[in-house]
């Protein structure tokens, strides 16, 4: 369980804000053409088994397919459940760095208020985001400190990257099932030219 709670939506983005993983949301609608193109299939055969043994092709064939269908379905999911900050921004410090001279009084205040929604009360970050939030509401014209902004940054970055846990778990296991299932087929394939190989020179 713990390390499931590490697996945050940043985690998850190295492979979901990949070229890869958005073209792989396209796989359940050109599927059929692996699975259901006679023609396809038996063009594809020689490339794949030498010995064209349709049990071990289907086999192949099917395992690629469901571990991109799979794949995809995790892409999906994170691509319309994961939070802006993880779609755009690869850790905390990357989200600090690019956000730190941009950020508004204003939206400081609401990102504030979002942090006291989901901090536990009288915690540490609770307090300091109080402290932060009345500072900041006294003076609203003022500029805040750098070490105010990066702290608001960052402890809105990371409660958003931890949150829908439930969701971070089903991409963690569609990634992971997916990209397993997918690579079977080259297995497959490198045991059989392991095999001939070793019939013919060893």
């Amino acid at each position: 369980m713990k390390l499931l709670q590490d697996v945050t939506w940043s985690v998850l983005g190295t492979i979901g804000r990949s070229s890869i993983s958005k073209l792989s949301i396209l796989m359940p609608f050109i599927g059929y053409l692996i699975l259901l193109q006679e023609k396809f299939v038996g063009l594809a055969t020689p490339l794949v088994f030498r010995d064209g043994s349709d049990f071990k092709v289907s086999i192949g064939f099917y395992l690629l397919y469901f571990g991109l269908f799979i794949f995809g379905l995790g892409s999906f999911i994170f691509h319309i459940a994961s939070p802006e900050t993880a779609k755009s921004f690869k850790s905390a410090d990357d989200y600090v760095e690019r956000l730190q001279t941009l950020v508004t009084p204003s939206e400081l205040l609401s990102k504030l208020e979002f942090i006291l929604s989901k901090s536990e009360i009288n915690s540490a970050i609770s307090r300091e985001a109080l402290l932060y939030k009345n500072a900041i509401s006294v003076g609203i014209n003022a500029q805040p400190q750098q070490s105010i902004k990066a702290f608001v940054l960052r402890s809105f970055f990371d409660l958003r990257d931890r949150s829908r846990f439930s969701l971070r778990v089903t991409v963690f296991v569609l990634f992971s099932l997916g990209i397993i299932l997918a690579m079977i087929p080259s297995f497959i394939a490198l045991l059989n030219v392991w095999v001939d190989f070793s019939k013919n020179y060893l």
